[in-house]
């Protein structure tokens, strides 16, 4: 008040009142002609802070003696119109929506007649709204539902039972040309003063039906697939577990007809010094029996006796080199023999070891003209399996001299050990044809083979392939180029 008082009014009134207010008090003590004063109205006003605001004003006149006074009443009317412009926003917002909802909405009154019907209804029925409007909303409903309908309603407004109303259900209803199709109606009850009504909202239900149908067909394809698709899983791995176990078989055969190949060899191997030493045995028995019979019949001779001597050197020489040949022949085959028949694993030397199988292989080593060079430090031990790594040695080997030297050529395989603190690496190679690129990729294949028939399983690189990757926990690998040789390399954990 103290802001007020003694200040010109219209330091509330925002322009244009502010500007005009004097020149309209002067006029109205000047003729009486009254614009609010007696009247009232509503007038926008001027808060501290700038902030202009509705108010509705009301002002009267007094007088105290001869002097004139103005009272003016004033009511803030923010609040009401905030709700008057809600109200008709709520009200366009409504009408808005049910212009431009996708679903039909209609309304019917008591007596089923249609009394609103929006453009999505129209577009849904192919009714316009002026065809419409004031029938009975039964025109939009296909039998038995149209015959039905008046009844329901009368029973609806006699007893309280609901069929559609305040629930809604899937229904059937009727274009303008008569067609029928599925929609989803829901119907709410409205109370305005003493007057009844009832809204519904229609959702076509064609295209989701449709969808239903499709996914529902598409769904028992899918089962139909599935079963079928279980049932040929079931066959595959069925399939899989018998490739498998003939796999297994005929690798446990390849390597057994290696096995059988390497007895076969060192069998022939053996016959040679035994044969040498039977014969040694038998000339010594001859001369013994002669000596005897000549010292039995106080016949022998200093010159006899010195030839017997000699003879009998000879032959226990000759006897006791075979006798050690075979031996080491039958130790060398009987460990191989041994590594190749079980999987125990063991702590062996290399370089022994390899010496070991090579002697083994020696007859089919002699009936070739290559030579074989081992280069392996004699101090390297490998913890593993010796039989897989006899096994593997005796493929490469047996493969070089089958594949790598056609035509009778000549050539050298080696075989190479370098090692570092944890892993040793094996190198095989030869100087022979080498191996085509379009082959390359193939060779650790199952029966592959460019020998069938001539002695070649397909087998022996892919059980050597298992071997080291599988058994020793190694990797394989094979460089090559067609006359420029072939290198298998051998990666073993120590």
């Amino acid at each position: 008040a103290a802001e007020v008082i003694g200040q010109n009014i219209k330091i509330m009134m925002p322009p244009p009142y502010h500007d005009e207010h004097d020149g309209y008090l002067r006029n109205y003590m000047q003729t009486g002609e009254a614009k609010i004063i007696g009247i009232g109205r509503e007038v926008t006003a001027l808060k501290k802070d700038g902030t202009e605001f509705p108010i509705e004003l009301a002002v009267g006149e007094f007088e105290v003696g001869e002097e004139k006074f103005f009272a003016g009443v004033i009511r803030d009317v923010s609040e009401r119109k905030r709700a008057e412009r809600e109200q008709l926003d709520a009200t366009e917002r409504i009408r808005a929506i049910v212009e431009t909802v996708p679903d039909g909405i209609i309304t019917i009154d008591e007596a089923a007649r249609v009394e609103t019907f929006n453009p999505a209804a129209e577009k849904l029925f192919g009714f316009s709204a002026a065809e419409v409007i004031g029938q009975n909303v039964r025109i939009l409903m296909p039998e038995p539902y149209h015959s039905e309908h008046d009844e329901y309603l009368h029973s609806y407004h006699e007893t309280g039972n609901a069929k559609i109303i305040g629930t809604g259900r899937e229904v059937m209803a009727r274009r303008r040309n008569g067609s029928v199709f599925p929609v989803e109606l829901a119907v709410g009850e409205i109370q305005l003063g003493d007057r009844r009504m009832y809204a519904g909202v229609v959702r076509d239900m064609t295209e989701r039906k449709l969808a239903e149908d499709s996914m529902r067909y598409l769904n028992e394809a899918l089962e139909k697939r599935v079963r079928e698709r279980t049932e040929a899983v079931k066959d595959l791995q069925l399939a899989m577990k018998q490739l498998r176990e003939a796999q297994d078989q005929l690798v446990q055969t390849e390597k057994l007809a290696s096995l059988g190949g390497l007895v076969a060899g060192i069998a022939h191997e053996i016959n040679t010094p035994v044969g040498i030493g039977v014969t040694a045995a038998s000339h010594l028995q001859e001369i013994t029996e002669t000596i005897n019979a000549a010292f039995t019949g106080a016949k022998l001779k200093k010159a006899d006796l010195a030839e017997y001597l000699e003879s009998s050197r000879q032959s226990t020489t000759i006897i006791l080199n075979n006798l050690h040949r075979a031996a080491e022949l039958i130790n060398s085959f009987k460990q191989v023999a041994v590594d190749q028949s079980s999987s125990e694993r063991r702590r062996f030397k290399l370089r022994e070891y390899i010496d070991e199988v090579l002697i083994s292989l020696r007859p089919q080593l002699r009936k070739s003209p290559h030579r074989l060079v081992v280069n392996c430090p004699d101090d390297v031990e490998l913890d593993t399996y010796p039989g897989a790594l006899a096994q593997i040695v005796t493929n490469l080997v047996m493969n070089a001299i089958l594949h790598a030297f056609p035509g009778g050529a000549t050539g050298e395989i080696r075989i190479e050990v370098e090692e570092d603190e944890n892993q040793v690496k094996l190198l095989f190679r030869d100087n022979g044809v080498g191996i085509p690129a379009s082959q390359l990729d193939k060779i650790f294949d199952p029966f592959f083979t460019t020998k069938r028939g001539h002695g070649g399983s397909g087998l022996g690189l892919h059980v050597v392939y298992n071997l080291a990757t599988q058994q020793l926990k190694g990797s394989m690998g094979v460089e090559s180029a067609e006359g420029a040789g072939t290198t298998f390399r051998l990666l073993l954990p120590r």
